[in-house]
């Protein structure tokens, strides 16, 4: 990737009407003007076909099958896989592009500092030889959260019945969430949680 361009859509949702149409209208019209070639929407739903519209980048690539009406911004479709894979349905949309790949590892390339990170974090809290699992309870969606008392249940089990220890990963905000779970077990877990940032939670997860 050279350069990565974040539509702040949740946040600029926020905003007066006035003031967010502008913020959206300025951001459709940057796009415009630097003339993309060719859009590729690996998300499929209407809001990021309708941007690839709006953006007016003329040769937009996009899955069959795909939901809310986004197959109709497309003017090339690439057919959804039988498999579940998601990273397969991903990959089979550069096929247009002359890309073939069924390579479906996801890799972050990690360094000294960031293994450092990771064998330093585990000596504090006495892993440096032990087993240890990842668990990650939050999501963005809170509705999508299993129950917490289950987290605090099963996190208990792997430390019992496996002697696996729980190191509880996530961002600063999800604090709270992991508190009531930890307050919730019998056993006392490690938390990552705020302590990390992607290629240091990477490292743990190595």
């Amino acid at each position: 990737l050279d350069e990565v361009i974040v539509w702040r859509w949740p946040a600029w949702q926020r905003e007066p009407l006035a003031r967010r149409v502008g913020l959206h209208a300025r951001f459709l019209a940057e796009l415009r003007h630097r003339r993309f070639d060719i859009g590729i929407d690996f998300q499929g739903l209407a809001r990021s076909a309708c941007l690839l519209v709006a953006a007016g980048i003329p040769h937009r690539i996009g899955n069959t099958r795909s939901r809310e009406g986004s197959g109709l911004c497309y003017n090339e479709r690439v057919p959804r896989p039988a498999e579940p894979s998601s990273r397969q349905r991903c990959l089979n949309l550069l096929r247009p592009l002359g890309v073939e790949s069924r390579d479906r590892r996801m890799v972050i390339a990690l360094d000294e500092e960031q293994r450092g990170f990771a064998t330093g974090f585990l000596e504090r809290h006495g892993l440096g030889d032990g087993a240890y699992v990842c668990l990650c309870p939050a999501t963005t969606w809170t509705n999508k959260h299993w129950l917490e008392a289950r987290w605090a249940q099963l996190a208990d089990a792997l430390q019992v019945r496996l002697g696996l220890r729980p190191v509880f990963m996530g961002a600063g905000g999800d604090l709270p969430l992991l508190a009531r779970i930890q307050a919730a077990m019998k056993t006392e877990p490690v938390v990552a949680a705020g302590q990390t940032w992607i290629r240091g939670a990477a490292a743990l997860l190595e």
